[in-house]
């Protein structure tokens, strides 16, 4: 085995039912899930206001303790919310919690 492959993926902590934007005040319910990839999750979202339904991706705080980790999160959000493309899913929006 590789060093690589002793390493232990991160466990990733459960998604609440329930999520509050604390800045906006809005809220979502969580519904099903959606599929993972290496440090995130993502889950159908339903504004408990509007009814409308997102694809939620949900990153752990935990995967981003180092400042590279930060960063590479960050230009992430940064080009998703230039992106625009009929088969390119559009960012409306993020926070943290």
């Amino acid at each position: 085995m590789t060093t690589a492959q002793k390493k232990s993926k991160p466990i990733l902590k459960e998604v609440p039912d329930l999520v509050c934007d604390a800045s906006t005040k809005q809220t979502y319910t969580k519904g099903k899930f959606l599929g993972k990839g290496g440090f995130a999750r993502c889950y159908e979202l339903t504004n408990n206001k509007t009814k409308i339904v997102y694809a939620g991706k949900v990153v752990s705080k935990t995967l981003l303790i180092k400042k590279h980790q930060r960063d590479k999160m960050k230009q992430e959000v940064q080009i998703q919310k230039m992106l625009s493309h009929p088969n390119v899913v559009k960012m409306e929006g993020f926070f943290e919690r």
